[in-house]
C-alpha cells in the first residue's frame, strides 16, 4: 500500500483521489478552497486546507516521505510552482496536470515525471468510441498508436486466431482476449473467437479503425 498526495481537489483531483483511495492507498487531498475541502471531508479520509505553492506547507505534509504526488491544479503558474517544490523536497514520483504544450514543456522541466492532459484524453477515448460503437474503449499511446477494446468481429468466431491472420490483414497485434470471467493473455494459433469475446488490440490509428469498422458492419 502507497501514501500519495492529490494538490488540487478540482474535478479532476476529487476523482482521482477517490480512484486512489478506492485502490488501497493512503491518499491526503490539498486544496485552498475551504469549500471544496469541506465538501469531501466524509469522502477522502485525509484533506487539507492549504496552499500548496507554500514550500512550508509541503514540507509539514511529509511529502518528501510519501510514494508521489500528483499535482492537479489547472492554472499554470501554481502547478508549476508547486511541482518545482515538490521536485526540490525529494517527492521521487510527480505527476502533473497541463493545460497545453508550453504548460507541459515546463512542467517537465520543473521535474515532473508525466504530464497529462486529462480533458485531451478523455476526448480521444470518446471520439474514438462515438465514431464507431464497437469500440469498447481506447487508450493512446502515442500520436498514431493505440489499444482498442472492441467486441470480436462476427466473422471471426469460430475461426482460430491463425486463420483470422489479424496481424496481415489489419496489422494490430492481439493483446488479450476477454472471455466470460477470465482474461486470456496472448494467444494461441489453435485457439478459436466465441462470440462473446472482448479484444484488447494494439496498432496504428488507421489500422486500429480498419478493425473496428469491419467489426461495425457484422
Amino acid at each position: 500500500m502507497g501514501e500519495y498526495v492529490v494538490l488540487g481537489l478540482g474535478t479532476f483531483g476529487r476523482s482521482l483521489a477517490l480512484e486512489i483511495q478506492a485502490l488501497g492507498h493512503e491518499v491526503v487531498g490539498v486544496d485552498i478552497s475551504r469549500s471544496l475541502v469541506q465538501g469531501l471531508s466524509g469522502d477522502i479520509r485525509q484533506v487539507i486546507e492549504a496552499d500548496a505553492t507554500s514550500e512550508a506547507t509541503l514540507r509539514d505534509l511529509g511529502v518528501s516521505n510519501l510514494n508521489g504526488a500528483v499535482v492537479a491544479i489547472r492554472d499554470p503558474e501554481p502547478s508549476i510552482m508547486t511541482t518545482l517544490l515538490l521536485k526540490k523536497l525529494g517527492v521521487p514520483y510527480i505527476i502533473a496536470r497541463a493545460t497545453s504544450s508550453l504548460h507541459e514543456e515546463i512542467l517537465k522541466l520543473a521535474g515532473a515525471n508525466r504530464v497529462v492532459f486529462p480533458e485531451h484524453e478523455m476526448a480521444v477515448r470518446l471520439a474514438h468510441e462515438v465514431a464507431v460503437p464497437e469500440v469498447v474503449d481506447y487508450l493512446s499511446i502515442s500520436s498514431d498508436m493505440g489499444i482498442n477494446k472492441l467486441h470480436v468481429p462476427k466473422d471471426l468466431v469460430g475461426k482460430t486466431y491463425r486463420d483470422a491472420d489479424l496481424e496481415r490483414r489489419f496489422r494490430v497485434r492481439i493483446m488479450a482476449t476477454i472471455r466470460r470471467d477470465r482474461v486470456i493473455f496472448g494467444t494461441s494459433v489453435t485457439d478459436e473467437f466465441e462470440a462473446a469475446d472482448i479484444l484488447i488490440v494494439s496498432g496504428r490509428d488507421d489500422d486500429l479503425r480498419k478493425l473496428a469498422e469491419v467489426a461495425g458492419r457484422d
